[in-house]
Protein backbone atom coordinates (compact mmCIF):
# COMPACT_ATOMS: atom_id res chain seq x y z
CA UNK A 1 0.00 0.00 0.00
CA UNK A 2 1.47 3.46 -0.97
CA UNK A 3 0.29 6.63 1.06
CA UNK A 4 0.59 10.05 0.45
CA UNK A 5 -0.22 13.83 1.91
CA UNK A 6 -2.92 14.42 4.67
CA UNK A 7 -2.84 9.73 4.69
CA UNK A 8 0.29 9.39 5.14
CA UNK A 9 2.44 9.49 8.51
CA UNK A 10 3.33 12.15 10.56
CA UNK A 11 7.12 11.63 9.80
CA UNK A 12 6.78 11.46 5.86
CA UNK A 13 8.39 14.61 3.53
CA UNK A 14 5.67 16.46 1.83
CA UNK A 15 7.25 15.48 -1.67
CA UNK A 16 7.08 11.62 -0.18
CA UNK A 17 4.55 8.96 -0.39
CA UNK A 18 4.98 6.20 1.61
CA UNK A 19 5.13 2.09 1.66
CA UNK A 20 3.20 -0.13 4.15
CA UNK A 21 2.67 -3.43 4.63
CA UNK A 22 4.59 -5.11 2.08
CA UNK A 23 5.23 -8.53 3.02
CA UNK A 24 5.71 -11.87 0.87
CA UNK A 25 4.25 -14.90 2.35
CA UNK A 26 6.61 -16.77 4.31
CA UNK A 27 6.73 -19.97 1.85
CA UNK A 28 7.44 -17.46 -1.41
CA UNK A 29 10.09 -15.92 0.36
CA UNK A 30 13.76 -16.35 -0.98
CA UNK A 31 12.72 -16.64 -4.42
CA UNK A 32 13.22 -12.86 -5.74
CA UNK A 33 9.85 -11.31 -5.17
CA UNK A 34 10.59 -8.51 -2.75
CA UNK A 35 13.33 -7.55 -4.85
CA UNK A 36 10.93 -7.72 -8.22
CA UNK A 37 8.48 -5.43 -6.02
CA UNK A 38 11.19 -2.74 -4.60
CA UNK A 39 12.29 -2.76 -8.10
CA UNK A 40 9.61 -1.89 -10.26
CA UNK A 41 8.07 0.48 -7.08
CA UNK A 42 9.61 3.77 -8.40
CA UNK A 43 8.80 3.76 -11.95
CA UNK A 44 5.01 2.99 -10.57
CA UNK A 45 5.39 5.52 -8.50
CA UNK A 46 6.53 7.80 -11.23
CA UNK A 47 3.51 6.73 -13.41
CA UNK A 48 1.07 8.00 -10.90
CA UNK A 49 2.77 10.46 -9.31
CA UNK A 50 4.94 12.47 -11.36
CA UNK A 51 5.72 15.47 -8.68
CA UNK A 52 7.16 12.71 -5.97
CA UNK A 53 10.91 13.44 -5.26
CA UNK A 54 11.12 10.60 -2.97
CA UNK A 55 9.64 7.32 -1.74
CA UNK A 56 9.80 6.58 1.90
CA UNK A 57 8.83 3.61 4.85
CA UNK A 58 9.57 2.59 7.95
CA UNK A 59 11.03 -0.95 9.03
CA UNK A 60 11.15 -2.77 12.49
CA UNK A 61 14.77 -2.24 13.29
CA UNK A 62 15.52 -5.89 13.85
CA UNK A 63 14.63 -6.89 10.94
CA UNK A 64 17.77 -7.73 9.59
CA UNK A 65 16.68 -9.55 6.18
CA UNK A 66 14.44 -6.40 5.01
CA UNK A 67 17.37 -4.12 5.87
CA UNK A 68 19.59 -5.82 3.86
CA UNK A 69 17.18 -5.68 0.51
CA UNK A 70 15.93 -1.89 1.11
CA UNK A 71 19.60 -1.26 0.83
CA UNK A 72 21.04 -3.20 -1.70
CA UNK A 73 17.99 -1.54 -4.31
CA UNK A 74 19.42 1.93 -3.14
CA UNK A 75 17.20 2.60 0.31
CA UNK A 76 18.95 5.15 2.08
CA UNK A 77 18.86 4.58 5.79
CA UNK A 78 19.98 7.76 8.23
CA UNK A 79 21.01 5.14 10.96
CA UNK A 80 18.59 6.63 13.75
CA UNK A 81 15.75 4.69 15.16
CA UNK A 82 12.54 5.97 16.28
CA UNK A 83 9.45 4.46 18.46
CA UNK A 84 7.15 2.71 16.46
CA UNK A 85 3.76 0.62 16.62
CA UNK A 86 5.70 -2.05 18.24
CA UNK A 87 9.01 -1.21 19.14
CA UNK A 88 12.36 0.77 17.68
CA UNK A 89 11.87 1.14 13.81
CA UNK A 90 14.37 2.89 10.80
CA UNK A 91 13.05 4.69 8.16
CA UNK A 92 14.38 4.47 4.84
CA UNK A 93 14.43 6.95 1.91
CA UNK A 94 14.26 5.99 -1.91
CA UNK A 95 15.29 8.86 -4.07
CA UNK A 96 13.42 8.74 -7.23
Amino acid sequence: MLKRSILAPAWALPDACTVHALQIDRQMQGQGLGRLCLHLLPQSVRQVWPELKRIMLAVDAHNQAAMQLYLKQGWQDNGKYYPGRVGLERRLTLLL
